[in-house]
Parts: structure tokens; C-alpha cells; sequence
């Protein structure tokens, strides 16, 4: 084995040294060494800096992303900054039980995606690749493909059959995967009974039952994962499914008896592969009787490897915040984190939009906010709300974010003694709908500059000012057509409140909301002057059976088929809520599931009415 590591390494020498040369590769921006590598090799990672297609500017520092698909299910990623001139390169060594690795090459401001590469990891004693390697290969139009590959390999990693349940329930129609899934489950039922004990054997027929709307049939076999295999990874996979469906089922965040276990969990297992879902930390954050030295220990060495995803890193500075804790610490973290959002890192690591990358910057910003209150420094507390503010500012994230970064912004000027700025914060959120700011004005109405001779005179006045007055966007105009066929024109409704939800059948907050949006049409269905209109991308077929579900009831008209109204409104999540005023303009937005969904809308519609 020793002169086997020899050789490769002599061999990788030699093809830097070609590569440096100019003479090797020049038309390929990419490639690795060895090329059917094995668990526990180096992988010698190579960009031709000089090849047409590549990266330009030299001087510009480039990057890997290494992403590990492991033969549990599991993912890691790893960041490696390429070295070298034209040809650069880094090297990887292969952790034990990887499956797979995929390959990104880029530079703070842009992507090679032609050099990107896709590698299977191999046994060493085969030319097969090992149990695993095809499960990246199955997000794919050919998911049907690379699923009989693998278990015709390896018909005993019975994990294959519950990520290609998951994958085809999300490309094929209810039906259809619904067929699919109960043609493939008596396999693993079969191997149930022959007493095959396996966290994949039980993750795969819990999934199967999750993702047919099964779950009481899902549960046992959940709950058998978290008995046997509490720590692995395909308990967290099965987990983070079977936890969905049951939210999406409208019944809560989870069920007590998997809440308690969880807790379990946190207090006796803090390295369980479960826990490290922020939907799960999201969870046991909120149970105020877990001990946030618990959740530490959990999170913080997640955070010190840099190994907590983009949109996790606000969890723990969160919970400091909400306990009234470590303000000092928190304040380190939300400042490490905005740094790798302002650098790019992080938009480029993960492919983020410029909207989903300030809309992040922002929530850290109103964090940062919030601390700097805590550690009474005021003055830094308003410049961060006002960049939150900044970064928010006529985008689908107002209605969420700008009351709550308002009233900090609100508070921050009050502790530096700026009463009429406080006071102009609560005059926009009073005029938004938030009636407990009239509260403030009034306390402060004394205190500060205004014209009006009375608080009562001034809220009269904050109602009456005309939102002609704003400035409002244009809603762009779209063509779609209803469940019946019937085409709708949103030009053709000018002079009406409009309101559009954006929606999609796979969307879980989408379907948990809609029985708040039904009483809404139902309070407003005698006034012709609301209109209520669910945009979505989904096939009419998929609608048809989505809604053959008795339980599934929308009163919105249901439109698809609208061309470009997604990116025309600049939908990158579901749901989103836009309400249209009766000139044709955007008076509103809203992004992402909300409890308060009903008075909030209610508000809107009340105020434009």
C-alpha cells in the first residue's frame, strides 16, 4: 500500500510540473488525481487558470467547494482556497464512508459551472463504485436511472429506496409516485420480515408511508429509528421528512412525544445527526425548560469548524438574544457572520441571489441591532436597523421584517435620547397597521416637536394620509388561466384590491396557511371590490389530484400556466403574499409563512379599502 501511495504521489508531481509547463490540459479548466479514488485517498484537485474557459484574472483568489455525499445519506461540505499560478490546486483526503464528492470551482464574484465535477468513490478491491456513490446522481430527471444501478450493486443499502421516495415525490405527480413507492415497498417489507435490522431498512419504509400520506403507518418505524439508531444519520433523514409531511398535515411543529425525545436528545446525545437540523433547533430553542448550556453544546462546535449552513447562522445568537444572555458574544457572532455575507463567501459558496443574500444580511443586522440595545450602545443599534431597513427596502421581505426592525430602530432611539426619531418610527408602523404603536405616541407625544394640538390629532391625521401619496411600484401585468380554463388578466381588475399568493402544491407553510386564507375570502366574499388570486407553476393534472383531497380547500382562484409573473415579482420562496391597491400598484408584500396571517392581510386590505 505504502508503494502505491508513492507512485501516485510521484505521478501527481509530474502533473503539476506539466501543467506549469503549459504543455498538458490547456483546453480543460479542470481535473483530478487519482480518477477512480478510494475512502482514504488524497485527491489531488487541479484548475487550469489558463484554459479558455476558466475564471479570469489570476490575481483574483479562486476556491473548491468539496461537498461529501456519504454512504449514510449524510452531506459535508468543505471550502479549499486553490494555490499555484496556472495550474492551481489543492488537495482533499477522502473521509472514510464517502460515497461521492462534488466539485465547484469559483471566485468571490463568479462560478466556472463547466468545471464542475461529479466523482464516485470506489472500493478498493472492485471497479464498482462503493454503496451511496449514485445518490447525488438521483436529483436528476433521471432519478429512476441511477436508483436501479445502485440497488442492482447493492440491493441490501436499503437507504437507496428512501431517497429515491423523497426524490420521486417531488418530480412525479401524486399519483404517480404514489404507485411507484407502493410497487417498491413490499422489498423492504419482505425485508422487515426476514428480520433485516437497519436504520436505512427503517428510514426508507418510514419515508414510503410520509411521503403517501401515511403517517400513522410512518411513526412506528420513526419511532424505532430513534430507539435502535439514535445518533446516525438516517434516523435524521427519516426524521426531517416524516416531520414535514406531519406539518404540512396542518397539526403543529411536531407531536409531543417526538418533542419530548428530542429533548432527550439535546440533554444526553448532543452529537446526534437529528440535531443538527435548524428546523430541529428551531424546535428545542423554544422549549424554555432545556438549559441553553444544552443548546451550546450542540451548536458551537458546528459553528467553530464554520460547518452551520448560510441560513442557520442567526440560530444561536437568537436564543442568546431571547434569554437575555451573553449579548457581548452574540454581538462577535452576528459580526463574524454579516463579514462573510458582505465578502461574498457566502453568496457565492451556496449560490444565493442578491436578494436572498441582503435579505439575510439583513435579519443579522436587526440582530446586531438587538444586541448593541442589550449592551446599551444605542447609536450602533440604529445604524444597523437602518441598514436592515436598507437592505429590505421595497423588496417581498417588507411586510415580515420592517415592523419588527421599526420598533428596534424605535427603541435604539429612545435609549439615545432621540425622542422625535422614535417618534417618526412609530408614526410609520401606526400607519402600517401596528395599532399597539399608538401606545408609544402617546407616552411620547409630550415629549417631542409636533404641529398637531393632541395624540388624538395626530393618529387621526397618521389614518387619513393618502397612500396615493406613496411611492408605489407598478405591479407588473400577467395572463393565466383558472382550474375551469377560464383566462384571468390582472390589468383587466384595475380599480379592485388585489391580492396574490404565490404558492406551490410541494410547499408546506403554503398548505398549513391555507385554512386562515379561507376565512378571508370568506370575510370579504359580499365585497366585489377585493379580488383573491393563488398564483402557482404546478401542472393543472398535479392541481387536480393535489385538490381531490377533500381535506385540501383553497378559495383563492387557483391560476397557473402565467408565464413569467414568478420572476416578474421576484418569487425565490413560497409563499409570498402581494396585495395590489386599486390604482394597479404594489401596497404591500410578505414573504414566507406567518401565525398571523389573517390580520395581517385583513389589515392591509382595511387600510387601502
Amino acid at each position: 500500500m505504502n508503494r502505491k501511495r508513492t507512485i501516485q504521489r510521484i505521478i501527481c508531481f509530474l502533473l503539476i510540473a506539466l501543467c506549469n509547463a503549459g504543455s498538458y490540459l490547456q483546453a480543460q479548466s479542470s481535473t483530478v488525481w487519482p480518477l477512480k479514488p478510494h475512502a482514504g485517498d488524497s485527491l489531488h484537485i487541479f484548475y487550469n487558470a489558463d484554459s479558455t474557459s476558466a475564471l479570469s484574472g489570476n490575481s483574483n483568489q479562486k476556491f473548491v467547494k468539496v461537498s461529501v455525499h456519504q454512504q449514510d445519506g449524510g452531506i459535508t461540505w468543505h471550502t479549499l482556497s486553490l494555490k499555484g499560478e496556472a495550474m492551481q490546486n489543492a488537495v482533499f483526503r477522502i473521509p472514510e464512508g464517502a460515497a461521492s464528492i462534488a466539485l465547484r470551482f469559483y471566485t468571490i464574484n463568479k462560478d466556472d459551472e463547466g468545471a464542475a465535477k461529479l466523482l464516485y468513490i470506489y472500493q478498493s478491491d472492485t471497479l464498482n463504485p462503493v454503496a451511496g456513490a449514485y445518490f447525488d446522481d438521483m436529483f436528476s430527471p433521471q432519478a429512476a436511472l441511477y436508483f436501479q444501478k445502485e440497488v442492482k450493486t447493492y440491493p441490501k443499502h436499503y437507504l437507496a429506496y428512501g431517497k429515491f421516495f423523497n426524490i420521486i415525490s417531488l418530480i412525479e405527480p401524486q399519483q404517480s409516485s404514489l404507485r411507484i413507492i407502493d410497487s417498491l415497498l413490499p422489498t423492504l417489507l419482505k425485508a422487515e420480515k426476514a428480520h433485516a435490522i437497519s436504520a436505512g431498512l427503517y428510514a426508507s419504509v418510514c419515508v414510503a408511508y410520509a411521503k403517501t400520506n401515511r403517517l400513522p403507518a410512518a411513526k412506528p418505524y420513526l419511532m424505532k429509528l430513534f430507539r435502535l439508531f439514535p445518533e446516525s444519520e438516517e434516523t435524521a433523514f427519516a426524521f426531517s421528512l416524516y416531520n414535514y409531511e406531519f406539518y404540512k398535515s396542518g397539526a403543529g411543529p411536531t407531536e409531543e412525544d417526538i418533542h419530548s425525545y428530542l429533548i432527550q436528545l439535546a440533554m444526553g446525545s448532543p452529537m446526534s445527526a437529528v440535531l443538527r437540523d435548524p428546523n430541529v433547533i428551531e424546535i428545542l430553542s423554544s422549549d424554555d425548560q432545556l438549559p441553553v448550556e444544552n443548546l451550546e453544546r450542540i451548536l458551537l462546535p458546528r459553528y467553530q469548524e464554520n460547518k452551520v449552513v448560510y441560513h442557520a447562522l442567526s440560530q444561536l445568537p437568537e436564543i442568546y438574544l431571547k434569554r437575555n444572555l451573553k449579548p457581548d458574544f452574540a454581538k462577535q457572532m452576528l459580526d463574524e457572520a454579516i463579514g462573510l455575507f458582505e465578502s461574498g463567501s457566502i453568496h457565492h459558496q451556496y449560490h444565493l441571489s442578491v436578494s436572498q443574500n441582503n435579505l439575510y444580511t439583513a435579519i443579522l443586522y436587526h440582530q446586531l441591532a438587538r444586541a448593541c440595545i442589550a449592551l446599551k450602545r444605542y447609536h450602533d443599534a440604529i445604524q444597523a436597523t437602518s441598514t436592515a431597513l436598507s437592505l429590505i427596502s421595497k423588496t417581498n421581505a417588507e411586510g415580515n421584517f420592517k415592523p419588527k426592525m421599526l420598533l428596534t430602530r424605535a427603541e435604539a432611539f429612545r435609549g439615545a435620547g432621540n425622542l422625535n426619531m422614535a417618534q417618526a418610527d412609530y408614526k410609520q408602523l401606526y400607519q402600517m397597521g401596528e395599532i399597539s404603536a399608538a401606545d408609544s405616541l402617546r407616552n411620547l407625544f409630550p415629549l417631542c416637536t409636533n404641529k398637531e394640538k393632541s395624540v388624538d390629532e395626530l393618529l387621526s391625521a397618521l389614518v387619513n394620509i393618502k397612500n396615493e401619496k406613496k411611492n408605489f411600484a407598478t405591479a407588473p401585468d400577467f395572463t393565466g388561466t383558472d382550474l375551469s380554463g377560464n383566462k384571468v388578466q390582472l390589468s383587466s381588475l384595475k380599480g379592485k384590491i388585489v391580492l396574490l399568493n404565490f404558492w406551490g402544491t410541494g410547499c408546506g407553510p403554503c398548505i398549513v396557511e391555507m385554512p386562515e386564507l379561507n376565512k378571508l375570502v370568506k370575510k370579504y366574499e359580499g365585497t366585489r371590490d377585493v379580488v383573491f388570486l393563488a398564483l402557482t407553476e404546478d401542472e393543472t393534472a398535479s392541481l387536480s389530484q393535489f385538490f381531490a383531497n377533500k381535506k385540501r380547500e383553497f378559495k383563492y382562484t387557483v391560476i397557473n400556466q402565467t408565464g413569467r409573473a414568478m420572476p416578474a415579482y421576484q418569487i425565490e420562496s413560497l409563499p409570498v403574499h402581494i396585495v395590489i391597491g386599486r390604482n394597479g400598484e404594489i401596497v404591500d408584500r410578505s414573504v414566507g409563512a406567518r401565525k398571523d396571517i389573517y390580520n395581517y392581510l385583513d389589515q392591509v386590505i382595511s387600510r387601502n379599502l
